[in-house]
């Protein structure tokens, strides 16, 4: 009994046996990995009788129409090699260097941030963060909770992150606004800019409220679900952010508050 909880907009059978499983996205080239994280699990088994739909979208922040259009990136660089210059110093593990070689991290990422600001799953855009190991549950009694070794999947890249300073990280990514605001412009709605919807996803991730302890789940055959409602009604990328298990939530929370106060504000 390893499969992970049902998401309302899990991929069909077809595709690879590969979905989200999430933090959070930190769309910004100092925060790679606090945006959203991945898992590994078997095909979704039927869905729960009477599923509970997700809250309604919030709305992206939208600019004075008199604003004038950010600053154009440099020319004579492209946006692999400013973030690689920008965000390389930020930590020297191996593995950031390796996210920050990804093809078109900037696009996937402002894409990947749009997604979790209007609270649905970027699960196709960060595959690269999937941690190894499946889901699995232990049984106290009646009650079932995901086990310890599921949440320490996500030690890593939470301790990768979150042993960045912040502030710098913010700094990091006013260098390198530019560049998300040329790429948020392939699929951004008129009026939008990129900033204000990085925020947006942060603040989605940051209203998560996370337990104290593990919150038990239910079973629907051999899938789970949170056995709270309050919990199960959570948009997909902040039922994901709670998959990471509470102490590695709660480190993300502060390092995310963190960051969103010392972004630029536009």
């Amino acid at each position: 009994m390893d499969q992970e909880p049902w998401y309302p907009d899990r991929q069909s059978p077809q595709e690879p046996r590969r979905h989200a499983a999430v933090m959070v996205v930190l769309v910004a080239a100092a925060a790679v990995a606090a945006g959203l994280l991945w898992w590994r699990g078997r095909q979704p088994a039927p869905l729960p009788a009477t599923p509970v739909a997700p809250p309604a979208a919030p709305a992206l922040p939208e600019i004075d129409a008199g604003e004038p259009p950010p600053p154009a990136p440099p020319a004579n660089i492209d946006a692999a090699t400013a973030l690689r210059r920008a965000a390389g110093g930020l930590s020297r593990r191996a593995e950031w260097a390796r996210w920050l070689d990804e093809a078109q991290l900037i696009s996937r990422l402002a894409a990947a941030a749009r997604r979790v600001a209007e609270g649905e799953n970027p699960r196709p855009l960060l595959l690269f963060l999937a941690p190894d190991g499946p889901f699995t549950v232990v049984s106290r009694g009646d009650e079932r909770f995901a086990a310890p070794r599921t949440y320490a999947r996500y030690d890593l890249v939470t301790g990768i992150l979150t042993a960045i300073d912040p502030v710098r990280a913010a700094r990091v990514y006013g260098r390198l606004a530019p560049y998300f605001e040329a790429a948020y412009r392939e699929i951004a709605r008129p009026g939008e800019r990129f900033t204000p919807v990085l925020h947006q996803a942060v603040r989605e991730l940051l209203a998560t409220p996370v337990p104290v302890e593990a919150p038990e789940l239910n079973a629907s055959g051999s899938t789970f679900f949170y056995a709270d409602p309050a919990l199960e009604r959570l948009a997909p990328p902040q039922k994901q952010l709670l998959r990471m298990g509470p102490e590695n939530a709660r480190a993300l929370h502060r390092w995310l508050a963190a960051f969103d106060r010392a972004l630029p504000a536009r």
